[in-house]
């Protein structure tokens, strides 16, 4: 079953949270994603092939497997393309994926991450947690880059009273300048928590905003769901993967993986990308996966 069937109030932009196998995810993706507990190398391995051989049959443009590994399991499929990886209990959440073309987007190091900071909404601006009709125009403006239209707005923000949590910075003029949205999924035995659809006003940047946008949404989940664990997928154009690390968030990254899927999803910012036959390439970007380390949200 999907994020669209399960969610109250599903995404209507750039879908990335799916439960089950679907080859016909956005971006000509596959993704499989079942919330098993993997403890035997070669079951996952053949797991893996045996998903990848269908996503190659039905010529989709990548294959991303999500599942729980147990601990021990890691250092045995070495092998198989990971890309990212966080701990979960006596398990670890782990992102395979491949793609069948030429790199695209641009490599960045992101080792060096910023430390985590006590930021301080400026007094200008407040923090909400409701989105209403006024909000439509600047939500698409904020959001269009995602791909969502004016109806697809709309329709969220008349479905969205009792819906998953969202995190808004408005003016004292009540401006929505900034967004962040979660998304949820019970994954196996757990509750996994993407907040997503990171946006914040060009005219408004540089106050680190993102990064307050990440603490409270990260915070309003906890809230909504005890247990949850709260995760993101951090474009590495737009470094809204410093704001995370700022917030808190720490990185999938492991001996074995650099935490970052690659030319994961489009998204219309940056410069843009090659198109690369029979695929549409164009704006693609590298996301890197970074995580809620514990349930107490510092700041």
């Amino acid at each position: 079953m999907s994020i669209e069937q399960q969610s109250q109030t599903p995404t209507e932009g750039v879908q990335s949270l799916y439960s089950g196998v679907d080859h016909n995810a956005s971006w000509e993706r596959s993704y499989n994603a079942d919330g098993q507990v993997y403890c035997n190398a070669s079951r996952i391995c053949q797991d893996w092939q045996t998903f990848m051989q269908e996503s190659c049959k039905q010529n989709r443009r990548r294959a991303i497997m999500r599942c729980y590994v147990s601990k021990n399991l890691l250092d045995q499929i070495t092998d198989l393309p990971i890309e990212a990886v966080v701990p979960i209990g006596d398990e670890y959440l782990v992102w395979i994926g491949q793609n069948r073309h030429t790199e695209v987007a641009t490599s960045k190091n992101v080792r060096n991450l910023p430390s985590f900071e006590e930021i301080q909404l400026s007094p200008k601006y407040r923090i909400d947690t409701e989105v209403r009709e006024i909000d439509v125009g600047n939500l698409t403006e904020l959001w269009g880059q995602f791909g969502w239209t004016p109806d697809s707005v709309r329709n969220f923000v008349r479905n969205n009273a009792n819906g998953n949590p969202i995190s808004l910075i408005r003016t004292m003029e009540q401006e929505a300048i900034g967004v962040m949205i979660a998304e949820s999924v019970e994954f196996g035995a757990r509750r996994l928590v993407e907040i997503t659809e990171l946006a914040v006003n060009p005219n408004h940047r540089g106050q680190h905003l993102a990064t307050i946008l990440i603490r409270e949404l990260s915070q309003l989940s906890l809230v909504r769901w005890e247990d949850a664990f709260v995760f993101g997928e951090y474009n590495l154009t737009t470094q809204s993967y410093h704001s995370a690390a700022r917030a808190g968030q720490l990185p999938g990254q492991t001996k074995v993986t650099n935490g970052i899927l690659r030319d994961h999803v489009g998204i219309e910012t940056g410069s843009g990308n090659e198109i690369v036959e029979p695929w549409d390439t164009r704006w693609l970007h590298n996301f890197l996966v970074m995580y809620q380390p514990n349930r107490k949200i510092r700041g």
